[in-house]
């Protein structure tokens, strides 16, 4: 493999699709609040965040296909093996569904509808999920992205449609949801039609296989449940606490500040498959450089906050608190992006899933206690979008703590430049707040800056 030729063209295919995807995803948080109202919006966020949670039903099968054939290439698996278990998977995810939505049938018709497109997406997303993770496993990269491009492009059609038509509530957003990902499913199976589609005669019960799978994946799939609940548990507090139109301000402060952590972070999946084949000494190397490139364009991204604020003020008006707790938020950016571009994934090339897993849940403990604290006893609503960022700057560095032990390289993970200029900003845009606080977050990233710019350079003519 050609590695400079497989990291400038995977780069390529992976970014423009999270591009078109970032671009997708902007578009809909900016404009759509603006047609509806608060409650639609609510039950819109509703449902994407239940629907955040249906991965963890395939019960790290998946995950476990992704961590034990990361490297091969597709030509290499046994087709009829993957024949197998899609369909034994498909079965599951049936009776998995019917289960849920029995459990999460409830009196009132608006979320009835949600728990019943719950169910649907569950299947579809899981079964998807195994020919998505083969194809990133095995370097089909391209294919992958026509894919996620198919998926985000149809969303965006059908809402457009939608909002066109004047059919401007939560109903028709949640179609556009499910219709994208079917079609998407669709190529999915086109893609990998010599695995979902051959003779019944093929069939076999790999017993074995199976369990070695659900063995491995487990434990990423117990990390990623409490990954996601780091930040659930916060923002299920807020809507027992205060309200669904409550819950829709946060998440769209939430997904704002994603927007760039979905970008960035998918450029894991062209690393992977390399990190399986590489040395000590080239891992240390790469993890440097691109730590190094990472931080200083968050850092330079994140002067545009208080120019971009404004604007979010004079487009969404009654989303004002929203946009004034990204002051708070934002910090997740950073330290997200980190985590799941660098941390994660050379986590996952060294086979510590167990280590990923002990993590997530120490911090999602304490997700817990900090909710109890902020949100039910306190009842205060700052400290509750606080927690999260704290909450995710402690996982992302003990992530950090454990990945330089394993590379052998010394490193100040707490007291650094780093979380300092974090301190900075969220000292300057939410308590001072203005374009004073703008022009204290732009001197220390000039002080940054000037004192990086060796390691800077070097870093980024380390990739050209």
């Amino acid at each position: 493999m050609n590695i400079k030729k497989y990291i400038i063209n995977s780069i390529s295919q992976v970014t423009s699709v999270n591009l078109f995807s970032m671009i997708v995803t902007a578009i809909l948080t900016l404009v759509v609040p603006r047609y509806i109202g608060k409650y639609d919006y609510g039950l819109w966020q509703l449902f994407v965040f239940y629907q955040g949670y249906l991965g963890f039903f395939h019960f790290g099968w998946n995950d476990g296909i992704y961590l034990r054939y990361g490297g091969k290439s597709y030509s290499e698996l046994n087709k009829k093996n993957f024949y197998s278990q899609f369909w034994l998977q498909m079965l599951l995810e049936i009776v998995v569904s019917a289960v849920l939505v029995a459990f999460m049938w409830n009196n009132n018709i608006d979320r009835q509808f949600i728990v019943w497109q719950i169910g649907i997406n569950l299947i579809i997303l899981n079964s998807r999920y195994m020919l998505l993770y083969i194809l990133q496993t095995t370097a089909r990269l391209k294919e992958y992205a026509i894919i996620m491009f198919v998926d985000r492009f149809f969303y965006l059609l059908f809402i457009l449609l939608s909002l066109f038509l004047h059919k401007n509530n939560f109903r028709s957003l949640i179609w556009a949801e499910t219709l994208s990902k079917s079609v998407a499913y669709i190529i999915a199976v086109y893609y990998c039609s010599d695995i979902v589609c051959r003779k019944i005669s093929d069939f076999f019960f790999d017993v074995h296989e199976i369990l070695q799978n659900l063995n491995v994946g487990i434990k990423l799939m117990f990390a990623n449940i409490a990954s996601i609940l780091i930040t659930g548990i916060v923002r299920w507090a807020i809507e027992k606490n205060w309200s669904v139109e409550v819950f829709g301000e946060i998440s769209l402060t939430i997904t704002l500040s994603q927007l760039f952590i979905t970008f960035v972070t998918n450029i894991g999946i062209v690393i992977f498959p390399l990190l399986k084949k590489m040395n000590q000494d080239s891992l240390v190397k790469i993890y440097q450089n691109i730590k190094t490139v990472l931080t200083s364009v968050l850092f330079f991204i994140l002067i545009f906050f208080q120019p971009g604020k404004l604007i979010l003020i004079n487009w969404l008006p009654n989303y004002t608190n929203s946009i004034y707790y990204m002051g708070l938020l934002l910090p997740i950016c950073f330290y997200e992006s980190k985590t799941a571009l660098l941390n994660n994934t050379y986590l996952k090339a060294m086979r510590k899933e167990k280590e990923i897993m002990y993590i997530n849940c120490c911090i999602m403990g304490l997700s817990l206690g900090f909710s109890l604290i902020t949100s039910f006893i306190l009842k205060n609503l700052m400290l509750s979008m606080l927690s999260i960022t704290i909450l995710l700057m402690l996982r992302c560095l003990w992530a950090e703590k454990i990945v330089y032990q394993e590379l052998r390289v010394s490193h100040k993970v707490v007291w650094n430049w780093d979380n300092l200029i974090m301190v900075i900003f969220v000292f300057a845009n939410y308590y001072v707040n203005g374009w004073k606080g703008f022009f204290i977050y732009l001197f220390a990233i000039i002080i940054y800056f000037l004192g990086k710019r060796k390691k800077i350079i070097n870093s980024l003519q380390s990739f050209c």
